[in-house]
């Protein structure tokens, strides 16, 4: 059971121990050290390790055990830490999270993720885009459009409002049950010859796509279209966004689809690093 500590219950570092510094290797500056420790300890949580107990923070920080257990029992009275205490483990507390979602934010995200977007357009010759969902569908967050004189343009802002691209598809697919329940409960239009509009077929579609952990749009958005797209994930180990390749039909067939489906997955591994996820 996680609770909000009340600052008297510890005993926390000191202002003076927060005075304590030391010249940085370049000299041009003095470091707090207490700052740094505390740092090195919040550096191990991650979603591969998400709990450490104050033990367990000594051995993998270096820190002295005492010191670890103040750190942590200081983080925690700033909400930085919280204490799970059937078990004595500390995870990140709301006020870590919030530091890491602003930094994840759309803004952040998308000037994070343009050069894995350059380097896949520049392997796929095509243009690729950058999705999140934004409570309606998938908004385009950043893009880099192909070299070849004839493309298909994805632009930031541009929110698709149809469940037959394949940002929506990765979206619906790894996001909450209610959004893909609301989406399933409307009346799905036929864009094309090709789009699925049987609700039953679809969700057998989107369940597909998380066992594959990849989408494709066959020209059911639009004729002479073709698209595939992948999740991306955060530091939290949840789908934040959706990178797609998107193909003429004439340019587009199972050799293309192997090569683009790698180089997909390529980049949104990259970006999940990026973003703090150290398990897929």
């Amino acid at each position: 059971m996680l609770r909000e500590p009340h600052r008297d219950e510890y005993s926390l570092i000191s202002v003076a121990d927060l005075d304590e510094t030391e010249t940085d290797e370049a000299g041009s500056g003095a470091l707090v050290q207490s700052v740094q420790k505390a740092l090195r300890a919040l550096r191990l949580f991650d979603s591969t390790n998400p709990e450490w107990t104050p033990a367990e923070l000594s051995r993998q920080s270096g820190l002295r055990r005492t010191t670890a257990f103040r750190l942590a029992k200081t983080l925690q009275a700033e909400g930085m830490l919280a204490l799970n205490e059937s078990t004595g483990k500390y995870s990140l507390g709301p006020a870590a999270r919030a530091f890491a979602y602003a930094w994840i934010s759309d803004e952040s995200l998308a000037r994070m993720a343009l050069p894995h977007l350059e380097r896949l357009s520049t392997a796929t010759r095509e243009s690729v885009g950058l999705t999140v969902w934004n409570g309606i569908g998938p908004m385009c967050v950043a893009h880099s459009p192909s070299p070849r004189p004839f493309r298909l343009l994805l632009y930031v802002g541009q929110t698709f409002m149809d469940v037959a691209n394949a940002h929506s598809k990765v979206l619906l697919a790894f996001g909450p049950a209610e959004r893909s329940a609301r989406a399933l409960a409307k009346r799905l239009e036929p864009l094309t010859p090709f789009t699925i509009v049987d609700p039953e077929r679809y969700a057998d579609e989107l369940q597909k796509i998380r066992i594959e952990g990849i989408a494709y749009d066959l020209q059911e958005q639009q004729l002479g279209v073709c698209a595939l797209a992948v999740p991306v994930r955060d530091f939290t180990g949840e789908v934040r966004a959706s990178v797609s390749v998107v193909v003429s039909e004439v340019r587009y067939g199972p050799r293309e689809a192997d090569r683009y489906g790698q180089a997909l997955n390529h980049t949104a591994s990259a970006l999940a690093y990026d973003l703090g996820c150290r398990k897929q």
